[in-house]
C-alpha cells in the first residue's frame, strides 16, 4: 500500500479521469493522506510529467525510490546518454569517443543531474566531452588507464544542456 501526504484544498486537487478513478479510497482529511496502491494511484494519475492536476501543498515524501539506468555503448567513435531514458549511464569504452552527444534534457528552468560510470577495457580509451560542460579549473580530468578502471563522473545543468556543471566523483575504482 503506498500512502501519499499532501493538503486537499481548492487550490491543490488531486484529479483523475473518468475512466481512471479510485473507487473505495480513503481520504482521510485530518491527517491529510490518500490510500490507494501504487497500482491504482498510477491508473488515477494523468500527466505525471509534473506539469499536471497532481499538486501537493507539502512535500511528500518518497520511498522506494531509483533511478533508471541504461548501457551505453560506442560505435564510430561516437557515444549518446539519452536522457529521457535514464539518469545513470554505463559506458564501456571499447574506442575512443570523439564525439559525445548528450540528448532530451529537461527544459530551462528545471534543475537536472545525471551520473556517469566509465569503465575501461584493455586499452587506454579517451573521451572528447561536450563543450557544453564546464569543469572545475576549465580542465577535463584525465580518465584511469588500467584495463577494467572504473571513473565515475556527475553532471548537473538547469538551463535545458546549454551548460552542464561537471565533476569527478571518484576514480580507479576498479
Amino acid at each position: 500500500m503506498t500512502t501519499l501526504s499532501g493538503i486537499i484544498t481548492p487550490t491543490n486537487v488531486l484529479t483523475a479521469s473518468s475512466t481512471n478513478t479510485l473507487t473505495n479510497k480513503t481520504i482521510n482529511l485530518a491527517s491529510n493522506t490518500l490510500v490507494a496502491t501504487s497500482a491504482e494511484l498510477a491508473s488515477a494519475v494523468t500527466d505525471e510529467t509534473g506539469s499536471g492536476a497532481l499538486v501537493f501543498g507539502t512535500t511528500p515524501t518518497l520511498t522506494g525510490y531509483r533511478e533508471a539506468y541504461s548501457a551505453v555503448t560506442s560505435s564510430s567513435n561516437t557515444a549518446t546518454l539519452d536522457f529521457s531514458a535514464a539518469t545513470v549511464f554505463q559506458l564501456t569504452l571499447s574506442e575512443d569517443v570523439s564525439t559525445f552527444t548528450w540528448s532530451n534534457p529537461p527544459s530551462s528552468g528545471t534543475a537536472f543531474g545525471f551520473t556517469l560510470r566509465v569503465i575501461q577495457d584493455s586499452t587506454a580509451r579517451t573521451i572528447a566531452w561536450p563543450a557544453a560542460v564546464d569543469w572545475p579549473g576549465a580542465s577535463a580530468p584525465t580518465l584511469s588507464t588500467g584495463s577494467g578502471d572504473v571513473d565515475v563522473f556527475t553532471f548537473f545543468t538547469t538551463d535545458g544542456g546549454t551548460t552542464y556543471y561537471g565533476f569527478t566523483a571518484g576514480q580507479d575504482l576498479s
